[in-house]
């Protein structure tokens, strides 16, 4: 008979390649308040996991055509989601692999319905514990959309539909998430605070007002017109691209729309450029610093980008980035 518990909205995705296991855990976990899911081997656990915001998973590492202890060490590379794996009785070695690898806990087959919910209860009491970033993720799925937007939450990019990616800073995204899990619901600040940063919000706190509101400018529409001289303004590009970039360094590039306002931010992840040389960058013919691995004029290339910015609204600004490398920022006007 079912132990008694609390209605719980968390999600267990039982991966087994037995049909009868699979069904006999779903009628159980049901039973007990849980929300259980149920994969047939690796290939339907990635696809739960992409598709479903999963909160806890039971693993059966004794796969007849996979190796089950694999599956476990792609949890552990790819998600932050808890693992309870299922063992053998007569196989220690697979638990201490197991349990090496990075499951939170086991159980040993035959095992009591009653001994792996509580369990789960255990592990899912443990798991409030995580960051508050890795909770938020946990109950989101991997991919999502809400109108013309797409959120990857493993790796925390929104992009619109047309193809522009949105940065987030860490408020940001914690704010959204937020949004996300309750949708159609009005939050007062208090909450907001709450739910956002696991913290009470404090008289005159209004730091969440101006999260809110720039949250709002990221999600406005992003399509923008600038119009203008189409080649003059794919020279200034490729001149960031050379003259701004680390050659060894894979450039990021990303669009934001504020009004009239757009800003093409070309970025790397080099050295940066010293404060020393940063008010001549942009003279003709001056040399960056040689750690940057540049070896053209530099500054001509970036004084022909900054004027071609003047003539469309501009400036150019270039700056060093916070957690290393350039940032060499276009600013144009949309019509």
């Amino acid at each position: 008979m079912p132990i008694a518990a609390p209605a719980s909205s968390h999600a267990v995705l039982v991966v087994d390649d037995d049909p009868e296991i699979r069904a006999l855990l779903h009628q159980y976990l049901q039973a007990c308040g849980l929300r259980p899911l149920l994969a047939a081997g690796g290939a339907e656990m990635r696809q739960y996991l992409e598709e479903h915001g999963i909160d806890l998973v039971v693993l059966d590492v004794m796969f007849s055509q996979e190796d089950g202890l694999d599956l476990l060490r792609w949890l552990r590379k790819h998600t932050r989601v808890p693992v309870i794996m299922v063992t053998a009785l007569s196989s220690p070695i697979d638990r201490v692999v197991g349990l090496g690898v990075g499951a939170d806990d086991h159980v040993c087959k035959p095992f009591e319905p009653r001994e792996l919910v509580a369990r789960i209860h255990a592990v899912l009491r443990r798991a409030p514990a995580r960051s508050a970033e890795a909770a938020t993720d946990s109950i989101l799925p991997v991919k999502l959309r809400f109108g013309a937007w797409r959120l990857d939450t493993r790796s925390r990019e929104l992009r619109h539909d047309d193809g522009v990616l949105a940065p987030l800073s860490t408020s940001e995204y914690r704010l959204l998430c937020v949004f996300l899990k309750h949708p159609r619901m009005v939050l007062s600040r208090e909450r907001l605070v709450e739910l956002a940063h696991k913290r009470d919000l404090e008289p005159s706190d209004r730091t969440i007002d101006i999260q809110v509101y720039r949250l709002r400018r990221r999600l406005r529409d992003t399509r923008r017109v600038v119009r203008g001289h189409a080649p003059s303004l794919r020279r200034a590009l490729v001149n960031l691209l050379r003259n701004a970039v680390v050659p060894a360094s894979e450039p990021e590039l990303s669009v934001e729309a504020e009004g009239t306002r757009v800003q093409v931010h070309v970025m790397d992840r080099g050295p940066g450029i010293p404060e020393s040389e940063m008010a001549r960058v942009m003279q003709p013919f001056e040399q960056l610093d040689r750690s940057r691995g540049s070896t053209s004029g530099a500054g001509l290339g970036l004084s022909i980008a900054n004027e071609i910015a003047m003539r469309h609204g501009g400036p150019l600004l270039i700056s060093n980035r916070a957690g290393g490398g350039l940032c060499a920022t276009l600013v144009l006007t949309a019509a």
